[in-house]
């Protein structure tokens, strides 16, 4: 099984790129043009959250100063742990098996630095953590940044993750310390199945890797059966089971930067431990926001499920009837999916450079996101279907003047 050891450069058509410089060279290259239509970054939600949101931080915000607990408000975190009772039918302990952060990223490199420090008692030398290629940039930052070694598994629709997840923990699982498992993937938009999630569970039981599952996008299902919280799969007092939400996604609250860690008792007095060192919990108006999120905004979910299915299928029929035919169909959940570039291009990265520096088109290509990416996805880019409706007719027209422009000069 081939491994990333390290952050190589790797060439992309005319440019290079890696997990890290790739994403912010492109940001950098996007930000220059004039932007008619943006589909590369996913947190641009232009929504607002949910008025039970807005009403908790605007009244915390009145009271007294206070530095925030490390692992979060108990309130806050029965909040968590009571949303996990009712929508899953699983119960956690608040005071033991729960704590919040900053937003999953922050959750997941503090995370990753109290698991690589606890292998070291029980697997000495183990530094290595199994993340999909291409993947959330997030998940790959933290592994490096944290000081463990990402080994990167090809993933998308044509590649089967979790069996190479598998092979690989069975025949190197004293060096690995955890494996990353997403419901819903970022950036491919492929769902997770119940028995994927449980069989990588199992070949990490047997290794005592920990699963590390990323639930941001999970409860967004537009249609179809929802996905199961590894939670529901596995018992977290296996210790074996970390799982990671946030607030940016479900409730709009990209802004505020607020998610939480369900795990069991040891690994979170672990996270705990390494978060101290770091930081105090989340500004308490943000944790205010959560709580009230949790215990109040249920069907808010269902209105941005549907309300992304809503500009999933304009921005579909939209690229369609400018010209690109070969458009996939809209997701059955999460935010994002990979398409195909038009037939008038070679390869994602001509595409999306040509729709940047000639119309300010936004578009990102999937390579971008890994380091196998660079060959295993040339031809794909990463769509996310957040931008608001009141922008999509622009970019509709834009993208039909740069594809028949393209077309012409091909003919």
């Amino acid at each position: 099984m081939e491994e990333s050891l390290e952050i190589v450069d790797f060439a992309v058509g005319a440019s290079i790129f890696n997990v890290k410089a790739g994403l912010q060279t492109w940001m950098e290259k996007t930000r220059n043009s004039k932007p008619t239509g943006r589909f590369g970054i996913g947190g641009y939600y232009n929504m607002l959250s949910p008025e039970p949101i807005l009403e908790a931080m605007e009244k915390e915000v009145r009271h007294p100063t206070i530095y925030p607990e490390v692992n979060g408000w108990l309130r806050a975190r029965e909040a968590v742990a009571a949303r996990m009772e009712r929508h899953y039918r699983v119960k956690v302990d608040p005071d033991t098996e729960v704590c919040l952060g900053c937003g999953g990223r922050e959750i997941l490199f503090v995370l990753l630095r109290s698991l690589l420090k606890a292998a070291r008692k029980r697997k000495p030398g183990a530094r290595k953590v199994i993340v999909s290629d291409p993947c959330y940039g997030g998940q790959y930052y933290s592994i490096i940044e944290a000081g463990g070694i990402p080994v990167c598994i090809s993933s998308g629709p044509n590649h089967d993750y979790f069996g190479g997840a598998i092979e690989y923990i069975n025949e190197n699982g004293e060096e690995v310390v955890a494996v990353f498992v997403d419901g819903i993937h970022n950036p491919t938009g492929v769902c997770a199945q119940a028995k994927q999630m449980t069989a990588v569970a199992e070949a990490a039981a047997s290794a005592r890797v920990v699963v590390i599952s990323d639930e941001v996008y999970q409860e967004l299902i537009h249609n179809g059966d929802p996905i199961p919280s590894m939670a529901q799969l596995v018992p977290l007092q296996d210790g074996l089971i970390a799982i990671v939400r946030s607030g940016s996604k479900l409730y709009a609250m990209s802004r505020d930067r607020i998610g939480d860690l369900v795990a069991s008792s040891a690994i979170v007095k672990d996270y705990v431990d390494e978060r101290k060192i770091i930081n105090y919990g989340p500004p308490s108006i943000i944790q205010a926001g959560y709580a009230a999120a949790l215990n109040l905004c249920d069907d808010s979910i269902a209105e941005l499920s549907a309300r992304i299915a809503k500009r999933a299928e304009m921005i579909y029929r939209g690229f369609v009837e400018a010209g690109w035919i070969n458009f996939p169909k809209p997701p059955r959940a999460g935010i994002f999916q990979l398409a195909p570039v038009p037939d008038a291009f070679s390869d994602a990265l001509t595409f999306c450079s040509k729709a940047a520096e000639e119309y300010g088109l936004e578009i990102w290509p999937a390579a971008a996101f890994g380091h196998k990416a660079s060959q295993t996805l040339r031809h794909e880019v990463r769509i996310p279907y957040v931008e608001h409706e009141d922008n999509l007719p622009c970019a509709f027209s834009t993208m039909k003047n740069f594809l028949s422009e393209h077309a012409s000069s091909v003919s």
